[in-house]
């Protein structure tokens, strides 16, 4: 498991959000389903996860990820075109790889508590901490391109 999603957001945490993922197409282990560890979103945030490497980003925090695959129940959700998945973006998940010639198609949906507040403290490097204001509402916006 690599990613938790909470973890690249310049959100306050505890924030009320959930992702929706919709493959278009069946998905299998062999070309790209989405796997869970089962419990994850309970564990504290950690910090962020290289996605190439499995290392976690020490830039942002000294903490170390609190997966283990030794531990954790892992589940593969082998799910038909048109399925959804919900879940809260502090479970660790991955993508298999694709190891077919078909392309793996899916779409995915973030929503979040138009209270939710922003805290661009926690990932100074995400492309929208330097146009959010800390502690802002998520839901503010100013049409125009500037968000409040």
């Amino acid at each position: 498991m690599h990613i938790k999603d909470f973890s690249f957001w310049p959100l306050k945490l505890h924030s009320q959000v959930l992702v929706v993922w919709i493959p278009l197409v069946p998905v299998q282990t062999g070309n790209g389903a989405l796997s869970v560890a089962i419990g994850s979103h309970n564990c504290p945030v950690g910090p962020m996860i290289n996605l190439s490497t499995g290392i976690a980003d020490r830039a942002n925090t000294n903490r170390q990820p609190e997966f283990d695959s030794n531990v954790q129940d892992v589940l593969c959700l082998e799910l038909n075109g048109g399925d959804a998945v919900i879940f809260h973006p502090n479970l660790y998940h991955m993508s298999h790889p694709n190891c077919t010639e078909n392309l793996r198609i899916a779409w995915s949906s973030v929503w979040v508590h138009p209270d939710a507040r922003w805290d661009p403290s926690r990932v100074p490097n995400h492309p929208r901490s330097k146009d959010v204001k800390q502690g802002c509402k998520v839901g503010h916006f100013e049409w125009g391109g500037s968000i409040k």
